[in-house]
């Protein structure tokens, strides 16, 4: 269901957001739900939110973690440049790994 969709997705963001909280002024973002066919999330800084596909739920967590920090690194580079996937890579390593895990 969204509502359990939407705790995983927070109980995930509790623990990244930690590593953001500065560039955030320690204020977390705004997590929403939303049933999406072509992408994983969506990241609007101006307004704070990170908008995280319903069928995310489904895959294993470690996947979930990897969309949702990938999210957050859209806080410090807005597009996907190699800057920020040295962000990406910075905060977790294993990123590539994990994100295979999204096409299964």
């Amino acid at each position: 269901s969204p509502q359990e969709a939407l705790e995983l997705f927070e109980a995930v963001s509790r623990e990244i957001f930690p590593l953001f909280a500065d560039v955030l002024q320690n204020q977390p973002p705004l997590l929403k739900v939303r049933d999406m066919k072509s992408r994983w999330g969506v990241c609007c800084p101006a307004k704070r939110r990170i908008t995280l596909a319903l069928r995310l739920a489904e895959k294993p967590r470690r996947a979930v973690e990897y969309v949702v920090l990938h999210e957050y690194a859209h806080f410090l580079q807005l597009n996907h440049s190699p800057a920020f996937w040295d962000v990406v890579e910075r905060f977790m390593p294993d990123y590539r790994e994990r994100r295979a895990l999204l096409k299964s």
